[in-house]
């Protein structure tokens, strides 16, 4: 039973970190697209 409840934290960690990794990737690729007009957005 331990491995298993193991198992599906391992993959929801996972999954999470993927997510995210694809989320910053985005981000970046937005950011270069939209550079100034975002860091004024951010800023403000």
């Amino acid at each position: 039973m331990e491995a298993m409840m193991n198992k599906k934290l391992m993959y929801k960690v996972g999954r999470d970190l993927s997510a995210l990794f694809l989320f910053s990737v985005l981000r970046d690729a937005v950011s270069e697209l939209l550079q100034p007009k975002l860091l004024i957005v951010v800023v403000h």
